[in-house]
């Protein structure tokens, strides 16, 4: 399968970050979309206690918005 470029940014911003991406690309000065997108947030369960969750709640993101 050939990779669109949309996706081989988003390979190229996590090869530039190294390790702890995720850490890092909440750090990034872009929109929160895009910087899930980057995360690859869409492919990650955030796990904890119900505590934890309800702490981490916020309004979905629509990640099909900027993968179109």
């Amino acid at each position: 399968r050939v990779k669109n470029l949309k996706e081989l940014c988003r390979l190229r911003i996590r090869t530039s970050l190294g390790q702890r991406t995720w850490k890092k690309t909440s750090q990034l000065l872009l929109p929160t979309r895009l910087k899930d997108y980057v995360a690859l947030k869409e492919y990650f369960v955030l796990y904890g206690d119900e505590q934890q969750q309800q702490q981490i709640a916020s309004p979905p993101t629509n990640l099909h918005a900027i993968q179109s």
